[in-house]
């Protein structure tokens, strides 16, 4: 069995196979009397499927056996954490190993045939990527679900929000657009003059005006944006798509997140969100902060000034950082962005090399593929951010109870 394991103040391991009949996930150190909802975590689930033309006909019903770790409650499909081991299996019913044996010695191009062949020889299992797979993405998404419930009851206005910044060529409106216009809008040019009242009313205008905007702005949970007919633009492209795929890049906002989470150098909150957002199969990239300004723009031109503080946050008038300083957040938005690569499986053939016959052959690859899994993987993505905050407030989350 082959299994990925995540150790820090959360202990996690994540196992199977995508063509197996079952993978899983055993989870350590989720205390005891957290009420759960199942419905909110299985609705969650569901987006991470995807239904849209463009999405894999692979579609596993969802269907799951939660082992250990809860005390499940019969009415209205809740539970209770009960300090105890979780484990959750969840079952595949709907694989076709066959139609992966054209691949067995024709590694396809962009994938992690040849090289998982090569370190796990027999353990590795080439239908559907294996234990690399995006199938071993949904333990992830049951996980944040879990994590994002539990956070709930210590920072109910805490929410992670993430949109298709961008896809096929078309951009849409991202978090540092909106801090513009409202910084624009709100911040007047004395601002040096007001008084320390009017400043934190200032920093307060400004952080619920954009939250606001944030939370009522995203349009249609399945293929999330916020300008309306940039997502029809993307969407209309993903439709088009047929003997090709397509990548993108998406935003990801958490608004009103805990301060002074993440460490100095090796446990910084951008390294724990790396490593877990790097789990996620076809993440290329991760960025933190206003990107685009780093790379072309001077020091004057980039400073977070800071409009107002106090002993639980900070208040900066662009928050260029992103909400972390050091490797600790710092109260502001914590942004960040990502980069989906175009699933490599697509229906040309493909220049490959055959290991039978030692020559280069051309590879026609079978099965059922994304043409874009943009949507897809932001349920991941917020799934782990969850993960990644939990895991960072454990520590203050056990001295509180």
């Amino acid at each position: 069995m082959m299994k990925s394991n995540f150790k820090h103040n959360l202990n996690f391991s994540v196992y199977g196979q995508s063509h197996d009949d079952e993978i899983g996930i055993i989870v350590k150190n989720i205390p005891s009397g957290y009420l759960i909802d199942f419905k909110e975590i299985n609705n969650i689930l569901l987006l991470r499927q995807g239904n849209d033309s463009f999405n894999t006909k692979r579609q596993e019903k969802l269907k799951y056996q939660i082992k250990s770790g809860f005390n499940l409650i019969s009415k209205d499909n809740q539970a209770i954490t009960n300090g105890d081991t979780i484990e959750v299996v969840f079952f595949n019913t709907y694989h076709k190993k066959a139609d992966y044996d054209n691949i067995l010695v024709q590694p396809r191009p962009g994938h992690v045939d040849y090289v998982a062949k090569m370190k796990y020889q027999d353990k590795h299992s080439i239908a559907g990527g294996g234990h690399f797979s995006g199938r071993l993405t949904l333990p992830l998404v049951f996980l944040g679900a879990v994590c994002k419930q539990i956070l709930a009851k210590h920072y109910p206005n805490m929410e992670v929000i993430s949109h298709i910044n961008s896809f096929a060529s078309y951009k849409d409106i991202g978090y540092y657009d909106l801090r513009k216009f409202l910084v624009d809008k709100v911040i007047p040019d004395n601002i040096d003059k007001y008084s320390n009242i009017n400043l934190q009313l200032l920093s307060i205008k400004l952080r619920d005006n954009l939250h606001k905007i944030i939370k009522n702005g995203i349009r249609n949970k399945n293929f999330p944006t916020f300008n309306q007919d940039t997502q029809d633009k993307m969407y209309k492209a993903a439709t088009k798509l047929e003997d090709d795929s397509l990548g993108g890049q998406i935003e990801t906002i958490i608004i009103n997140p805990p301060s002074f989470i993440g460490e100095p150098l090796f446990y910084s909150f951008e390294s724990i969100m790396a490593t877990l957002v790097y789990s996620i199969p076809s993440i290329k990239d991760i960025s933190f902060g206003n990107i685009d300004s780093f790379k072309n723009k001077k020091g004057s031109q980039v400073k977070d000034e800071i409009l107002y503080l106090d002993n639980k946050k900070l208040t900066t008038i662009y928050n260029n950082n992103g909400g972390i300083n050091g490797g600790i957040t710092n109260g502001e938005d914590i942004v960040f962005s990502t980069i989906v690569k175009p699933i490599a499986s697509i229906n040309q053939p493909q220049l490959t090399y055959n290991i039978s016959k030692k020559k280069l052959t051309y590879l026609k690859i079978k099965g059922r593929h994304d043409r874009t899994i943009i949507n897809r993987v932001i349920p991941v993505i917020d799934a782990v951010s969850y993960i990644v905050i939990y895991d960072l407030c454990l520590p203050d989350l056990k001295a509180e109870k």
